[in-house]
């Protein structure tokens, strides 16, 4: 590839005094992130799981007129998927 302007140099952290043409070699600054890139994952997991199982059970509660910690059960996704399925 080939850069245009200057464009490698700014990459490398090099950039042309302006006054005697002579290039500088900057030093760069390390970035400390206060929180890992891997617990960033987790916290936005946990709050999408949270919201879909708020969700769910507000759903549940309001529209279905059923309790709503009953969605969070085994047997009413079964008989869920009975009814969706037209089973017996």
């Amino acid at each position: 590839m080939i850069a245009r302007n200057g464009e490698n140099n700014e990459r490398e952290g090099r950039k042309k005094d302006k006054r005697s043409g002579r290039q500088k070699v900057q030093k760069r600054t390390l970035k400390v992130r206060l929180v890992p890139v891997w617990l960033r994952l987790l916290i936005v997991l946990f709050l999408f799981l949270a919201s879909v199982i708020t969700g769910l059970m507000l759903g549940y509660s309001v529209v279905g007129d059923g309790e709503g910690a009953r969605i969070l059960r085994w047997e009413t996704w079964q008989e869920l998927y009975h009814y969706i399925s037209g089973g017996s």
